[in-house]
């Protein structure tokens, strides 16, 4: 019997043009929505980098991305009905901790492929991707 090949899992930090971009238009964006919005003008670069760690740094699974983009809703809405600036640090100050408490969720799970990942996960190529990862792809796993 002839055995199937090992898939070596893509894993570690990735970052291509797309991305570049993203945050490029992201930093043009943050300096005209300054003028506009002044300090809630800083919602922009949160939310982006957290995408950039999220995708392309830990490189985390998709419904943990969700969990905190839901959350960041909620607590956006929740903070910002008195459009302070306290209310701003308060909102960073909620979402952050959960913030990292999905990143060390993540960074546990036998299938964590992002930065350091050999590191901290040596029995990464015996975990092969679900059927379902290989059907929709590498953004399913994150990012």
């Amino acid at each position: 019997m002839i055995a199937a090949p090992r898939v070596i899992r893509d894993c570690g930090f990735r970052f291509s043009v797309m991305d570049g971009w993203v945050l490029g238009v992201g930093l043009c964006a943050t300096g005209y929505a300054w003028l506009w919005i002044a300090e809630f003008a800083w919602l922009i670069p949160f939310v982006l980098l957290h995408f950039l760690a999220f995708c392309n740094v830990f490189r985390i699974q998709r419904s943990l991305e969700l969990i905190w983009a839901l959350s960041f809703v909620i607590n956006a809405g929740l903070w910002l009905t008195d459009f302070t600036p306290m209310a701003l640090l308060c909102l960073f100050a909620t979402q952050l901790p959960l913030t990292f408490g999905l990143l060390i969720i993540a960074l546990n799970r036998p299938d964590y492929h992002g930065i350091f990942c050999r590191r901290l996960n040596p029995h990464l190529d015996l975990h092969q991707p679900t059927a379902s990862a290989d059907r929709q792809g590498e953004r399913s796993e994150g990012g």
